[in-house]
């Protein structure tokens, strides 16, 4: 064997025997992710927008400590004022999913979620966040609510319309005496009493526009 043969040989068995010892490459770095919020930005033109809202579901355990307890009832403080939606914690669950919901009127029998929890369908909340645009002010703007257990309508942070414990599916139509402007929208509904179920929101009033959140450029 020739002397460049012989050392061609040993350097492909030196290389082998020591790439078998070498720690794996690393893997590739994950793009760069910036988090949104949960409301982006109004839509800059609100005859071209998504007429819908953002959906977030979550479902809820059988033993979450809010599930069964009633929204008006504080057994700890009977000094303190009553507990509204806003204080509750049932949009902080496990999260099942996240979608773009055109519209919120799913009508009675509407089981969203099914985990595999002990219970499920039945406990689950869900929450729709966007934007509402109100364009006159000398009417009252009507909304269509409906649901079985909790409702709640927040704008811009405020309780606007909120109704709870209900063990059927009621839908009812609400007057409310709006400024004009843009408001950050926020529904939330639990389901978490009885064994029937619905949900149903919508505007009735044309001087209304609900659209999706506009979210930038995740690179900018």
């Amino acid at each position: 064997m020739s002397r460049s043969r012989a050392w061609l040989l040993l350097g492909a068995w030196a290389c082998g025997d020591i790439g078998l010892n070498l720690p794996p490459p690393p893997p590739p770095a994950e793009p760069p992710v910036r988090e949104l919020d949960l409301w982006g930005t109004p839509p800059t033109d609100w005859r071209d927008c998504y007429p819908g809202l953002r959906g977030i579901y979550y479902n809820l355990a059988e033993n979450h400590p809010d599930v069964e307890r009633l929204v008006g009832d504080d057994p700890v403080d009977t000094d303190s004022p009553p507990l509204t939606m806003l204080d509750r914690d049932w949009w902080s669950g496990d999260l099942a999913f996240q979608r773009y919901d055109k519209s919120q009127d799913f009508g009675p029998n509407w089981w969203p979620v099914d985990g595999g929890f002990s219970g499920d369908p039945q406990y689950f909340a869900a929450r729709w966040v966007g934007w509402l645009r109100v364009t006159r002010r000398d009417v009252l703007h009507e909304f269509v609510v409906g649901g079985a257990s909790d409702v709640a309508v927040i704008l811009d942070g405020e309780l606007l319309i909120e109704r709870t414990d209900l063990t059927e599916f009621e839908t009812t139509v609400e007057q409310h005496d709006l400024t004009p402007g843009v408001r950050r929208l926020d529904i939330r509904y639990a389901h978490r009493l009885g064994s029937t179920n619905g949900f149903r929101f919508r505007t009735v009033s044309e001087e209304l526009l609900i659209c999706y959140p506009e979210f930038g450029d995740p690179a900018e």
